[in-house]
């Protein structure tokens, strides 16, 4: 079996709608003070889904005394 245009446009396709989403949720959690590359990382394992709500429902981290 040769891999056609076809398999890599539908590989390109499934790796942008796996790590698009997952870089968003990376960036909602930066915004809000979190650790973003632990959204991420839960992101690309479990799916970005759960990690997006979790960053959406934890509240903004107050910025550290100056």
């Amino acid at each position: 079996m040769a891999i056609t245009t076809t398999h890599l446009y539908g590989l390109l396709a499934l790796l942008v709608l796996w790590l698009v989403p997952a870089i968003l949720v990376y960036r909602v959690a930066e915004r809000k003070g979190r650790p973003g590359w632990v959204y991420l990382l839960a992101s690309l394992l479990i799916g970005w889904p759960v990690p997006l709500l979790a960053a959406l429902v934890v509240r903004r981290r107050a910025p550290p005394p100056a």
